[in-house]
């Protein structure tokens, strides 16, 4: 486990980094529900967050003051969704949008996926609408845009 005190425009989060077995029950849930608030609410995602790839992930999780999760991403190593290592189920809660969390929360996922797993090749699923996020940390993008659970998303690598 890491953990963090991250301060970001003026205000102080709490960054928590954990493999799956770290995870207690009440964060556990809590993850879930802001990915279900998120993905099948919000953009309504009709897809099965329970993939099995939680458990072989390192999850990222920022809290606020209030001890509310404001952003969240997983990472995971080299073989388990893709031969490259992987980003996923990055999101910042609605109530924290265009504060710069997602910056903070994908650029910690790069940072811990290679303290953790190493410098490599990064692989990731990204909505179309957020190509030009991704592009900023250097990754390109590999194929036209197909849709996947009701959303347009682009395949995108970043090389070590």
């Amino acid at each position: 486990m890491k953990s963090e005190n991250i301060f970001h425009n003026g205000i102080e989060f709490h960054l928590v980094v954990k493999h799956f077995d770290e995870l207690t029950i009440n964060e556990l849930y809590d993850i879930t529900s802001i990915r279900q608030d998120v993905f099948v609410v919000e953009q309504e995602c009709a897809f099965i967050d329970s993939d099995g790839h939680d458990k072989k992930a390192i999850h990222l999780i920022l809290y606020n003051q209030d001890n509310k999760i404001v952003a969240y991403a997983r990472a995971l190593d080299k073989n388990t969704i893709y031969k490259e290592a992987t980003i996923g189920r990055v999101l910042t809660h609605q109530e924290y949008r265009k504060h710069g969390l997602g910056k903070v929360i994908f650029a910690n996922a790069m940072k811990y996926l290679q303290e953790y797993y190493g410098i490599q090749n990064i692989k990731i699923q990204a909505q179309s609408y957020l190509v030009p996020f991704y592009k900023t940390y250097g990754f390109e993008v590999l194929n036209e845009a197909y849709l996947d659970t009701g959303i347009y998303h682009n395949d995108m690598i970043k090389k070590a």
